[in-house]
């Protein structure tokens, strides 16, 4: 064997060291360079395929990488028969055929090797050889022998991996990482023939490419390749992945899967289950329409979910047993007998998918999956509204069950559960199929049923029908218009579904039924959604329902001697006794009032001045309950926002300003709600111009305004008071005289935005209370 004259220096020299002297500066000097990458002159690198990276020039690129084939006949018939051998061919001839520039003339090459410490060793200098592994499947593995100068001793035998990143440097000099060896964290080949590196490198590129289209080829499903196939899974790329998936969920396949499962938790195999957890996410995580739903059929649904419950990543004690949870606790019910195994199938798939999303997948699911599997739920929304649109005696059978149903009941609960969802479903259809599912259960009576559901005992059934009127105001508010202008329970009054809605809104315990029914109430008098019976539903509303909803304003011994109330078609037959008020009632009334001051001008403002409601809601500012005070100032604050003059006229000649500066002056300098919406409301009346109301509020409560200018919404509404107002002479001669007086105001410094008086009295300095 020839010895190679290669001078490489001491035996530890360092990684650092080394680097200073590149391989080929001189003739008849190789050196070992660790650690480079291509910088474009002359030094390149080549990794396997399932590395993001690109692979040198030498070699073609990733993504020219021939597709999964069944076979070998995509690949070259030298790489094919090299690789996966012809019977009967020896290991010397399988080698020949890819790497035969190494194997018929082996070259000279001097091993190094990078230890721990980081310090290269020289393990000597040997003939460079490669051979073919027999066994281990149908693709070949191929190992690097370098054999010492004395013929027999081994300096190297490493297998060529297909996942490994090989580097060249300066045409002369292969090295690699082995971290799977911690004694050994980087090895390296430098060649006395440049052109034979390049060869070499050259084969170990061609045989990375090829070689991992054969290792792409399902192994057989057993209990020893379950680690085989999770690394595929997550390390092929996708091109690949989607044809392995295909052939993985063949159904003989996932029939083997799914008994092999169950045989490793029965093992109680931790290892082997959490390899099943990367096999189905990674599955899921492909995107395929196709693919998840085979694993969300009734038939695998608990192979897929079961799979999902060992991430390795989460604590065992944290696991969650999604198969227990969705076979005892998420129960399907059948509302209707008629309700076909067709549509079951696809609500089933349907929960399971947002199951899937929602809780088992949360943690991992991008957002190319994400939209997937919610574009397939909205598929699936599709088809049940549209059986559900085509089948009328399901519609009108849903409507007898609801009417026969009995009060409180589970039966009743889940009628309006489905009603519910099957107004969300709606959504999604043509406004025709909305109509046409809308008129049917209408003229079944839909409303008829609601108005008896509002009076249920229970206070989720009352939630429910007020669901159940926002979709049919969402849908097609004619037909609530028309119902309740035409009631059939007119005449009893309290039969009425507008009754009943009004009832619940001041009566109601429940404070989320009172701002439902709040909320039902200004939607269906909102003039935007109305049609043909705008002017007469408004009619209606108002002589009937609206005088009503003002009771709690007034004093409750007296509301029954009130002619108004007697001659109200609403109170006949009430029993009269005096009401308890629901909690929270007077609050959700102010804001609703507000929202009819603006949408019917005229008509909130005849009914508000002629029964002198703005008066009885002011009053509420006086009240203990703090959110009376609020809802009161925030309602005369929207009430002067109308702009209306005979809003302004009534104010000012009933004074109802005055209450609210009289609470400021009490409670200040408490800084609390009611205070900061009072002084809200006069930074208000000062930017909008509202002279009548800035004069009267600073001539009733001058002194004290005056006193507190330092303030910034009290110094503007005094600055632009004096700017309204011109002081007399008399009044003039009236303040010099009375020094005293004019010296307790104090120096009223200029004003500014915020105006900032850094000499405050000693009483102004306000403090955080209530």
């Amino acid at each position: 064997m020839r010895s190679s004259d290669a001078g490489l220096g001491a035996n530890t020299t360092s990684a650092s060291e080394t680097s200073q002297h590149r391989p080929g500066n001189d003739a008849n000097e190789k050196r070992i360079v660790a650690g480079e990458e291509c910088d474009g002159e002359g030094n390149y690198y080549v990794e396997g395929p399932l590395s993001k990276a690109p692979i040198m020039t030498l070699g073609s690129s990733v993504d020219e990488l021939p597709a999964l084939a069944e076979d070998v006949s995509v690949l070259p018939p030298a790489a094919a028969e090299a690789i996966v051998g012809k019977s009967g061919e020896g290991v010397e001839e399988a080698a020949r055929r890819l790497f035969g520039s190494v194997v018929n003339d082996p070259p000279v090459v001097k091993v190094f090797h990078v230890d721990s410490s980081g310090k290269w060793q020289d393990s000597g200098t040997g003939l460079l050889n490669v051979k073919r592994e027999l066994g281990g499947g149908s693709v070949g593995r191929f190992s690097m022998i370098v054999i010492g100068e004395d013929g027999h001793s081994e300096l190297l035998n490493e297998a060529i991996s297909t996942g490994r990143k090989y580097t060249i440097q300066k045409g002369a000099v292969i090295v690699w990482e082995t971290l799977e060896d911690p004694e050994d964290v980087m090895k390296s080949l430098s060649f006395e023939d440049p052109d034979a590196c390049t060869s070499f490198f050259t084969d170990i590129s061609e045989y990375q490419k090829y070689a991992q289209i054969l290792e792409l080829s399902l192994p057989p499903i057993d209990e020893d390749n379950v680690g085989t196939i999770a690394g595929h899974m997550c390390l092929i790329q996708l091109q690949h992945l989607v044809d392995l998936a295909h052939r993985f969920l063949e159904l003989d396949n996932l029939d083997k899967v799914n008994l092999l499962f169950q045989k490793c938790e029965e093992k109680h195999s931790t290892l082997k289950l959490q390899y099943f957890y990367v096999i189905f996410k990674s599955l899921v995580l492909l995107s395929n329409t196709e693919a998840i739903k085979i694993l969300v059929s009734e038939k695998y649904y608990l192979l897929l979910f079961g799979s999902l419950e060992y991430d390795p990543l989460v604590p065992e004690e944290f696991h969650i047993s999604h198969r227990e949870w969705l076979r005892s606790k998420a129960t399907f019910k059948r509302v209707l007998p008629t309700l076909s195994d067709g549509i079951s199938t696809v609500i089933h798939s349907t929960f399971r998918l947002h199951y899937l999303r929602d809780v088992c997948l949360a943690r991992v699911i991008d957002e190319a999956t994400f939209n997937v599997l919610t574009a397939m739920m909205n598929v699936n929304y599709i088809e049940i509204a549209h059986f559900i649109a085509e089948d009328e005696a399901l519609q009108r059978t849903t409507i007898k069950e609801l009417l026969l149903s009995q009060p409180g009941s589970s039966h009743r609960i889940d009628l309006l559960n489905f009603l519910q969802e099957l107004f969300e479903v709606s959504k999604r259809l043509d406004v025709s199929e909305r109509l046409s599912i809308m008129k049917t259960l209408c003229e079944s009576g839909l409303l008829t049923a609601t108005t008896e559901i509002l009076g249920d005992t229970h206070s989720r059934c009352r939630l429910l029908g007020f669901e159940i009127l926002s979709g049919v105001i969402a849908f097609c508010p004619e037909q609530l218009h028309h119902h309740i202008i035409h009631d059939p329970g007119i005449d009893k009054a309290k039969g009425t579904l507008l009754y009943s809605i009004v009832k619940c809104l001041l009566y109601d315990k429940d404070y989320g039924v009172v701002c439902f029914a709040a909320e039902i109430l200004a939607a269906a008098s909102n003039p935007d959604i109305m049609s043909q019976y705008q002017s007469e539903f408004l009619d209606f509303f108002y002589s009937g329902a609206v005088p009503w909803i003002a009771l709690p304003f007034y004093d409750p011994e007296s509301i029954w001697r009130n002619t108004l109330v007697q001659e109200n078609l609403f109170m006949k037959g009430f029993e009269q006794t005096t009401p308890e008020f629901g909690d929270g009632s007077r609050e959700v009334i102010c804001d609703l009032l507000s929202f009819f001051s603006v949408r019917h001008k005229q008509r909130a403002l005849r009914f508000l001045l002629e029964r002198d409601v703005l008066v009885r809601v002011v009053e509420l500012v006086k009240s203990p309950e703090r959110h009376l005070a609020v809802g009161a100032v925030k309602f005369l604050r929207n009430i002067i926002n109308v702009r209306e003059t005979e809003y302004i006229d009534y104010i000012l000649s009933r004074k109802l300003l005055s209450p609210l500066l009289d609470m400021l002056c009490s409670s200040f300098p408490k800084d609390n709600l009611v205070n900061s919406l009072i002084l809200e409301l006069l930074s208000f009346c000062v930017k909008e111009k509202l002279s009548p109301l800035i004069v009267s509020m600073v001539e009733q409560h001058e002194a004290w305004l005056r006193a507190h200018r330092y303030l910034y919404p009290i110094g503007a509404l005094v600055e632009e008071y004096d700017s309204l107002t011109t002081k007399s002479p008399a009044k003039e001669c009236a303040e010099v005289q009375n020094p005293d007086e004019s010296s307790a105001l104090g120096k009223r410094p200029p004003l500014t935005e915020p105006a900032v008086d850094t000499q405050q009295p000693s009483h102004t300095k306000r403090s955080r209370c209530e």
